[in-house]
């Protein structure tokens, strides 16, 4: 919604703010009104003048927006390190390794199975005494 100059020109009166004020609240999105609503009383001795609130408004967006600037940097270099590293000749993702599943008579032979579990028990325990040379 736009603002009359009108209105304006009065916030900047009432408030005692220069163009640079003005140009600067409206750049934060604010109305002449909300200008006008939060000027101190003499009992509000907590608010700050109007153009000490511009300015901390300003700020505060502005460390948001560094905070949020930041934290996507961080972002994008997580998910860099975590992506697979490109071949150097391709340019293509290297391939990630092929998962464990053990095939043919290695599996066969450390899987438990009902018929043999004795004899996949002496496999294991003779794995154990192959690491183990003092024995």
């Amino acid at each position: 919604m736009a603002h009359s100059e009108e209105k304006w020109r009065e916030a900047k009166r009432i408030c005692r703010l220069n163009k640079d004020d003005i140009a600067l609240a409206k750049r934060l999105g604010l109305s002449p009104r909300s200008l006008t609503k939060n000027i101190p009383n003499k009992n509000q001795l907590w608010k700050a003048p109007i153009k000490q609130w511009l300015r901390d408004i300003e700020e505060s967006r502005q460390i948001k927006s560094e905070q949020k600037k930041r934290r996507r940097e961080k972002a994008a270099k997580l998910k860099a390190a975590q992506s697979p590293a490109p071949n150097n000749e391709t340019g293509q993702a290297a391939q990630s390794p092929a998962p464990n599943n053990q095939t043919g008579a290695a599996a066969q032979s450390l899987a438990p199975n009902n018929e043999t579990g004795a004899a996949a028990q002496t496999a294991s325990a003779n794995d154990e005494t192959d690491k183990n040379p003092t024995n």
